[in-house]
């Protein structure tokens, strides 16, 4: 995000050495093609997005915590909930899902597709 796409206040550039193939353990023998002060601050900008994001992490389990609390209460109780368990637990309304039409048509047309052609009788017809 920060050396490949720019993503942060060191602006648009690309800092990332694409020359070497991907593999475990590149980070190692990776070369940079930037001095030390460039790669301090490629790490400030990384820590301060880092850091934003633990923050907006705390804010929204803060601002959750009840329903996190139930979760977790009703899991204890339950070990597993289904989907309309959760959204109820929630307070969201449970999801009206219907795939039975969609099945159908499904095996409609697999039938259709696995139809064997029909050979022309004597007069070149079907």
């Amino acid at each position: 995000m920060v050396t490949e796409w720019g993503m942060s206040g060191l602006g648009f550039v690309n800092l990332a050495d694409e020359s070497e193939p991907l593999f475990l353990g590149r980070e190692i023998t990776q070369h940079k093609d930037y001095s030390e002060e460039t790669a301090k601050r490629i790490d400030q900008e990384i820590h301060k997005i880092l850091d934003a994001a633990m923050e907006e992490t705390r804010k929204l389990l803060t601002a959750h915590r009840q329903q996190l609390d139930a979760l977790t209460n009703e899991l204890v109780e339950k070990e597993t909930l289904d989907d309309a368990q959760i959204r109820i637990l929630l307070g969201f309304e449970p999801l009206e899902v219907n795939f039975e039409p969609e099945v159908e048509q499904r095996a409609q047309n697999e039938q259709e597709n696995n139809k064997p052609e029909q050979e022309p009788n004597e007069q070149g017809t079907s």
